[in-house]
């Protein structure tokens, strides 16, 4: 099972209607890195997690990317 940090991104991306290779572009690193990263393969780093939230689509912060509230 994946992350509740994962998770989120992951319905934050489907949710913006971009696509892996669009964000990966945006953030400045390899789609297939960016893969890896939410198929929890690779580590979300805070820089990471920085250029995410400055992704208007993605509608998040920093801090809600790195520290997302548990589902009830």
């Amino acid at each position: 099972m994946l992350p509740n940090i994962l998770l989120e991104l992951r319905k934050s991306i489907k949710n913006s209607g971009l696509m892996q290779k669009d964000i990966a572009k945006l953030i400045g690193i390899n789609v297939i890195h960016l893969n890896k990263v939410l198929n929890n393969k690779a580590s979300l780093t805070q820089n990471m997690a920085r250029k995410l939230a400055k992704i208007k689509l993605l509608d998040s912060t920093e801090q809600r990317i790195l520290y997302p509230l548990k589902n009830k």
